[in-house]
């Protein structure tokens, strides 16, 4: 897509990733807004992000993970505006299949469209949320393996897609979970540069579950899985992860 539409030049993938911290600022000041934040403190989050994306060096920058936590902040402000409405599921389902196109480990994401109709009036309204969700999951995922179909090209999607990941994060010497737990720890709550962040993100969650439980709790577990994101890949200091 960079090349496309910046040429073939090595600037272009920065060119691209401007574009997605562009649609990052209103997609972060709409979800904490909607979460409950007044403006002044939307008007923060998305300074913080702005600061701490700013901060990254080159390796850092430019990086697909960083993309799917952006289009995982379209799925919050989905679930937070109509978490139950057919839409919404679908529209969740296929947000978080991208994210998948990055790598496999996003589709743990689908749990939190699951948090808002598994409490479903009936089995029916559940079943039938469940399956626009998945439907809208596998729809970016067939769509992909049809593209590289079509063009004979499925060998170099499994080695990319499957291969690539598997050679990279399941290496011999991977960091036990305890450490990864402790390096996580330390990046996001010791170091200066989530020092701020999380503390807010803590106590406007306990804040916003005396108001809205379900809100809370599906924000609560995206910051969790977000977390358990990073530490299933193992490569604990890399920034970009988080």
């Amino acid at each position: 897509v960079s090349e496309f539409v910046f040429g073939h030049h090595v600037w272009a993938f920065r060119a691209l990733d401007l574009l997605w911290q562009f649609a990052a600022a209103p997609l972060i000041f709409a979800t904490t807004r909607r979460a409950g934040a007044g403006r002044a403190a939307a008007a923060i989050s998305m300074a913080l992000y702005f600061i701490w994306f700013t901060a990254l060096d080159t390796a850092d920058s430019a990086q697909p993970d960083a993309w799917a936590g952006i289009l995982l902040c379209g799925v919050a402000l989905l679930l937070l505006t109509r978490p139950r409405a057919p839409l919404t599921l679908l529209y969740c389902g296929i947000l978080i299949g991208v994210c998948c196109l990055v790598k496999p480990t996003y589709g743990m994401f689908l749990l939190l469209p699951a948090l808002y109709f598994v409490t479903g009036t009936t089995w029916s309204n559940r079943f039938r949320a469940l399956g626009l969700t998945i439907a809208g999951f596998v729809l970016p995922l067939l769509i992909s393996v049809a593209f590289f179909s079509a063009h004979g090209a499925l060998r170099d999607y499994y080695d990319t897609y499957i291969g690539f990941n598997l050679s990279v994060y399941a290496v011999k010497d991977a960091l036990s979970w305890p450490d990864r737990a402790w390096i996580a720890f330390h990046v996001m709550v010791l170091s200066f540069r989530f020092f701020f962040a999380v503390p807010l993100a803590l106590f406007g969650l306990i804040a916003l579950a005396r108001r809205a439980p379900s809100d809370a709790a599906m924000l609560c577990s995206w910051l969790l899985l977000a977390v358990v994101n990073v530490m299933i890949q193992g490569k604990m200091v890399w920034l970009y992860h988080y």
